[in-house]
C-alpha cells in the first residue's frame, strides 16, 4: 500500500495568546474568518490533540458558515514554534487551570 500524504493545513488568520494558569502566552487561539461576523464558533481539541485537530474544519466553517471560528486545544497538548510542548508544567494542569483556560480562550 502506497502512503498518503495529507494536504497542508490552513494557516490561522491570526493567532491569539493567552494565559494559562498565570503563565503569559502559555494558550493560543487560532482564529479564521473575519472577526466582524456576528457569529462566532469556538473549537477545542479534546484529549490528547492539539490545534491540527480542527484547523482544516475551522478554516471551512468560516467560509461555509460566515463565522469567526477559534481553535484552542487543552493546556499542555499543543506544541508551538513559539512555545514548544515541553514548556508546559511537567506535572500537568488541573481541572481548574483547565476550565480557566478555556474562559481566556
Amino acid at each position: 500500500m502506497a502512503p498518503t500524504t495529507r494536504p497542508p493545513l490552513p494557516a490561522p488568520h491570526k493567532v491569539v495568546t493567552y494565559p494559562i494558569a498565570g503563565e503569559d502566552d502559555s494558550g493560543a487561539l487560532f482564529l479564521y474568518g473575519d472577526p466582524s461576523s456576528p457569529r462566532i464558533a469556538i473549537l477545542c481539541a479534546g484529549y490528547c490533540d492539539d490545534h491540527e485537530a480542527f484547523q482544516s474544519f475551522a478554516s471551512r466553517l468560516s467560509k461555509e458558515a460566515a463565522c469567526l471560528a477559534g481553535v484552542t486545544c487543552l493546556p499542555g497538548y499543543d506544541d508551538r514554534e513559539d512555545r514548544p510542548y515541553l514548556a508546559n508544567k511537567e506535572a500537568g494542569y488541573s481541572f481548574d487551570e483547565m476550565a480557566g483556560s478555556m474562559r481566556e480562550a
